[in-house]
């Protein structure tokens, strides 16, 4: 796990809204479902603020559950974000 703290221009938020959108990541949020069955299974969990307000936030969470389109929706916020790794 890695966590790291960077302020974006507004033409990165814009593209980070873009990503979100377009993969549906806002719906996501309050998403929670884990399968305690499964002992080897991945565990995952995003959380996202944006315009610096508390009420724009995405928080959700799974083990070996996801919702539709996770797996795009991942590789598309890892590929935005390693820029800042």
């Amino acid at each position: 796990m890695q966590a790291k703290r960077c302020r974006m221009t507004e033409g990165e938020l814009a593209e980070l809204e873009e990503i979100i959108r377009a993969h549906k990541i806002d719906e996501w949020n309050d998403f929670c479902k884990l399968d305690l069955c499964m002992c080897s299974g991945n565990s995952w969990t995003i959380h996202v603020t944006y315009r610096e307000s508390r009420d724009e936030f995405i928080h959700a969470m799974g083990h070996s559950e996801a919702p539709d389109g996770f797996a795009e929706g991942k590789r598309a916020i890892e590929a935005f974000f390693e820029r800042y790794l």
